[in-house]
C-alpha cells in the first residue's frame, strides 16, 4: 500500500470532520478511503441491534455498476459483527467461501463474489444508542498485515470522532433550543402576569410548560388552582381540579401554609382525604413572596425524572410571574381592611357593585355566599 496516499486520505477525512460536514458523507468517505487505500473492494458501517438480533447498514461503498437491491439488514447469528463487539477486537475471515463459523457470509460470498472480510468494532453509538462496526470485503483473498490493521484502525478512530462530534453538536442544538423555549416561556408568563389576566389563566399556562403536576396556592385570595392530576389512579384531571378547590381545599392550604412558615429543603408530604379516597403525595413547595411576605405557594408534585437546569430556570420564571400576579391582590387586600361585618353590611344594604369582587372577598374571609 502507498503510505503517502493513506496519510493524505486520513488528512482529508480529518479536515472534513473538522469542518462539521454531514455525518453520512464523512462516514461514506471514510469507508471509501479504507477501500481505496487499503486494497479492499467494498465496505460499510453498520449499527448493531443486539436485543433484536440484527445489524443495520448506515453507509456503504459498492463500486459495482450493476444496479441491484442490497440487503440493509443482517441476522447477527450469521454475522461476525457481534463477535467483534463482544471481543472488542478485529475479526478477520481470510476466505468467507470456506468459513464454517459464519455460514451467512459464506453464502453471500458466492452471491456477491467476494473472499476476505475484515470487521472492526467502533467505540461509538448511533442515534438510537446502538454500537457500530466497520466492515470491508475483498474479491480476492487478502493477507492483512499489522500496517493494514493500523490504517483501518485509524479510519475507525476518525469515524468515532465524527460520530461523537455529531452527537455533541446535536445535543448543543437541543440545549440551545430548550434555552430559547425557556426564555420565550419567561417572557410569555411575565407578559400574561402584567396583562392582569386571572390567576387560573396564568396557572393554566404554567401547567402547560412545567412537566410536573402543579398546584398554585394564593393565601391572600384563599384560592387554589390545580392542573394535572398527580395520581391518575385516584383522580382524573377534572376530578382533581374540582377536589383541590373544594373537598381538599383546606388540607392543601394547611400543608402549603405550614411549608412556607417553616421552610426546609426536603420534599413535603400530603396526606389527603376527600371522604372517598385517601392518598399520599410527595411535593416540592416553593414560597411566593411580595415585600418579603409570603402571599402564596407553588406546589410541584414529584415525578420520577429529576429537574434539569432548564426546568429549574422555568420554575423560577413561573414563581416570578405568579408573584407579580399575586402582588396586585396583595396590595389591594392590604389596603382594603374591610372586616367581615363591613362585607355583610354591603351585601345587606346592596352597596356592592361588582359581584365577582364580593365573592372573592368572601372567599378570602372564609365565607361561602354561593
Amino acid at each position: 500500500m502507498n503510505h503517502q496516499s493513506q496519510i493524505l486520505s486520513l488528512r482529508d477525512a480529518a479536515s472534513l470532520i473538522d469542518s462539521g460536514g454531514d455525518l453520512s458523507t464523512v462516514l461514506r468517505d471514510l469507508v471509501l478511503a479504507a477501500c481505496r487505500h487499503a486494497g479492499w473492494t467494498m465496505g460499510s458501517i453498520m449499527s448493531i441491534d443486539a436485543p433484536h438480533g440484527h445489524a443495520y447498514v448506515i453507509v456503504r461503498h459498492d463500486p459495482t455498476l450493476i444496479q441491484r437491491s442490497l440487503p440493509d439488514r443482517w441476522e447477527l447469528a450469521t454475522s461476525p459483527s457481534i463477535v467483534a463487539l463482544q471481543r472488542n477486537e478485529a475479526v478477520y475471515i481470510r476466505d468467507a467461501r470456506v468459513s464454517e463459523e459464519f455460514p451467512g457470509y459464506r453464502m453471500e460470498a458466492f452471491e456477491r463474489d467476494y473472499r476476505s472480510v475484515l470487521v472492526m468494532p467502533m467505540s461509538c453509538l448511533d442515534e438510537a444508542g446502538r454500537p457500530m462496526v466497520l466492515s470491508v470485503i475483498s474479491r480476492e483473498i487478502m493477507d492483512v498485515s499489522a500496517d493494514d490493521l493500523a490504517f483501518i484502525g485509524m479510519i475507525v478512530h476518525l469515524g468515532e470522532i465524527a460520530v461523537e462530534k455529531q452527537h455533541k453538536l446535536r445535543e448543543e442544538k437541543r440545549a440551545s433550543e430548550r434555552l430559547q423555549q425557556a426564555l420565550q416561556a419567561h417572557t410569555s408568563l411575565l407578559q400574561q402576569a402584567l396583562a392582569e389576566s386571572s390567576m387560573p389563566s396564568l396557572a393554566g399556562k404554567i401547567a402547560a410548560l412545567v412537566p410536573n403536576p402543579v398546584v398554585v396556592v394564593d393565601f391572600t385570595a384563599n384560592l387554589i388552582v390545580a392542573s394535572r392530576s398527580p395520581s391518575e389512579k385516584h383522580f382524573d384531571d377534572a376530578a382533581w381540579q374540582l377536589a383541590a378547590s373544594t373537598s381538599l381545599h383546606r388540607q392543601i392550604m394547611k400543608v402549603a401554609r405550614s411549608a412556607v412558615d417553616q421552610p426546609h429543603s426536603e420534599a413535603h408530604t400530603f396526606f389527603l382525604d376527600d371522604g372517598m379516597r385517601r392518598l399520599r403525595l410527595t411535593a416540592k413547595i416553593e414560597p411566593l413572596s411580595v415585600d418579603a411576605e409570603a402571599v402564596g405557594a407553588m406546589v410541584i408534585f414529584t415525578m420520577q425524572e429529576p429537574f434539569s437546569q432548564l426546568d429549574l430556570l422555568l420554575l423560577d420564571s413561573a414563581k416570578f410571574a405568579l408573584s407579580v400576579q399575586m402582588m396586585r391582590s396583595f396590595i389591594r387586600f392590604r389596603f382594603e381592611t374591610r372586616t367581615l361585618t363591613e362585607l355583610f353590611m354591603e351585601v345587606v344594604e346592596h352597596r356592592w357593585h361588582d359581584p365577582a369582587d364580593v365573592m372573592q372577598r368572601a372567599q378570602r374571609l372564609g365565607v361561602g355566599l354561593a
